[in-house]
């Protein structure tokens, strides 16, 4: 198991560009390494030295182990705004309220590779891993 005092010391390795934490978490190589995108410095994570197209996917349990669960709202502000507002509309019949209050709801919801956050990274790690070892910290 890995102490506070190690946690810390990933989280803040991770907060350097260029830098990279390896861990052995349920069996799996993850190795996390800091990279640059569009002026911005995120987290990418390989596991067992791969990053594939299927762990993104919903049923994957991969995805939800170790990858970020990013939700998106299906429309645009404006057109939430305006089904909410039509969704709250009492002249409206229900059927017609209800199709808005769809409209207002839809989400979609996919796994990243990325993360944005050490900190983030380690919660969500620590929390969905049940043996966590430090490998190395390059």
């Amino acid at each position: 198991m890995i102490t506070k005092e190690q946690w810390e010391e990933i989280e803040k390795t991770l907060s350097y560009p260029y830098q990279s934490v390896k861990l052995r978490c349920d069996g799996y190589e993850v190795h996390a390494v800091v990279k640059s995108d569009n002026m911005k410095l995120v987290i990418v994570l390989y596991i067992d030295g791969w990053m594939k197209g299927e762990w993104l996917k919903d049923e994957s349990e991969m995805g939800v182990k170790f990858f970020d669960r990013k939700t998106k709202y299906l429309s645009k502000p404006k057109e939430r705004a305006g089904a909410f507002k039509q969704m709250n509309n009492k002249r409206l019949p229900s059927d017609l309220r209800a199709i808005f209050k769809r409209i207002y709801e839809a989400k979609y919801s996919y796994f990243s590779p990325v993360w944005t956050s050490a900190r983030s990274f380690c919660r969500h790690i620590r929390k969905t891993c049940n043996e966590i070892e430090l490998m190395e910290n390059v």
